[in-house]
């Protein structure tokens, strides 16, 4: 019984983790899609996996501080499920980025992996989430891919800061 109920904590535990991502209200965005990369990079050791952000994300409101955290941990649980990937590159950059200008952040989640035909293509929840959250905040959500050029994921958001 007292294995079970061990057993049964650390799920609870994982669950409460990936509710809310490690370290986002303490360190920051940056910090935790650090980290949530790392974790990801030593799951994949065969794959490459880059962040470039050109701006500072610790200055996101928390709404869009989570979404954009969430649409790079799905599209890298859907890299490790589907892909077959060797290298992945997130970018996420901002236009018309100051405090008076009406700000978009943009996030694109490239891979070279097997991409998918679009024929056959069928929509998980993972897809599915990814363009509610995004949608939900204003955005939009494309998906590009062909078999085997690899999947690409274009997000613009418009960014309300904290």
């Amino acid at each position: 019984m007292i294995s079970a109920l061990d057993r049964v904590q650390g799920v609870v535990l994982g669950l409460i983790h990936q509710l809310r991502p490690v370290g986002l209200d303490e360190l920051g965005l940056t910090a935790a899609m650090e980290h949530c990369i790392a974790d990801w990079r030593r799951r994949l050791p065969k794959t490459s996996i880059a962040l470039v952000a050109t701006e500072d994300l610790d200055t996101l409101d928390e709404r869009h501080a989570l979404a954009l955290y969430r649409l790079v941990q799905e599209a890298l649980t859907n890299v490790a499920r589907h892909a077959q990937a060797t290298r992945v590159e997130i970018r996420i950059t901002a236009e018309g980025y100051g405090p008076e200008a009406a700000r978009h952040i943009n996030v694109q989640i490239r891979d070279d992996g097997v991409g998918a035909d679009p024929a056959r293509q069928r929509t998980g929840l993972g897809l599915v989430g990814m363009r509610e959250r995004v949608e939900a905040l204003g955005g939009s959500l494309a998906v590009s891919s062909t078999s085997g050029t690899g999947f690409t994921l274009i997000a613009q958001i418009p960014a309300a800061s904290s």
